[in-house]
């Protein structure tokens, strides 16, 4: 409901946002993810990590937001870092993970990080057909 109306208001965004402080919602998942990709494609990166930080709770497809709106304005050290924290939060990524990830990585010529994420997605996706 939110995301759509933050759009909406490309001028004012801060009006709705401040709405959504007063009530709250900003932590829920799908409201804070929403704003999480909002920010980003502002460019108002530090804004979208500060939702991320306060979120309760925080699914693959949070941090797939996070990671594709920081790749989007180019913070790449900081997307390699988000990339790398998933899995010491307990988090598996997805192939989506993986697609925001795998071109700054080949960009980086990482080549170890590269073949790695190539591995995990070779056998992320045969178990799943």
């Amino acid at each position: 409901m939110f995301p759509p109306l933050l759009r909406q208001f490309p001028t004012q965004p801060i009006h709705v946002y401040k709405r959504l402080l007063e009530d709250g919602l900003e932590r829920n998942v799908f409201i804070g993810t929403g704003l999480i990709d909002f920010w980003c494609k502002m460019g108002r990166v530090e804004r979208a990590r500060k939702v991320f930080d306060e979120m309760l709770k925080r699914d693959v497809v949070v941090w797939n937001a996070r990671i594709a709106g920081l790749m989007q304005e180019e913070w790449v050290g900081d997307a390699v870092g988000l990339f790398r924290r998933i899995w010491d939060e307990g988090m598996v990524p997805n192939l989506i993970t993986l697609l925001n990830v795998f071109p700054t990585m080949c960009r980086l010529e990482d080549e170890r990080m590269c073949r790695s994420i190539h591995g995990f997605a070779l056998v992320e996706h045969s178990s799943k057909s």
